[in-house]
């Protein structure tokens, strides 16, 4: 299950060390798109991450993860409105 929605639907406050970094592949499963699709958000700057010394692999910090999520949920509730208005014959 998700980690945030996991945070969400608890009855009880959930404690998360946001300072905790994720694996390219964890963050691209938290966030329901693919891995090559996560390193295309990487290498657009949309995400930030950390490289791992002396390795290839990257780290991406779980705020970065709920930041990403936020501002693609903030994106898809405009378009929907949009398309709300549309559908119900208003010129956008």
């Amino acid at each position: 299950m998700d980690v945030f929605d996991s945070i969400e639907q608890a009855n009880e406050p959930a404690i998360v060390d946001f300072h905790t970094e994720v694996t390219v592949s964890e963050a691209a499963r938290l966030l329901g798109v693919s891995r090559p699709t996560l390193y295309r958000l990487i290498d657009a700057g949309e995400l930030t991450t950390r490289r791992v010394a002396g390795t290839h692999k990257q780290m991406v910090p779980l705020t970065e993860v709920q930041r990403l999520r936020e501002s693609t949920a903030a994106k898809d509730a405009a378009l929907a409105e949009i398309d709300a208005a549309v559908a119900e014959g208003f010129p956008y």
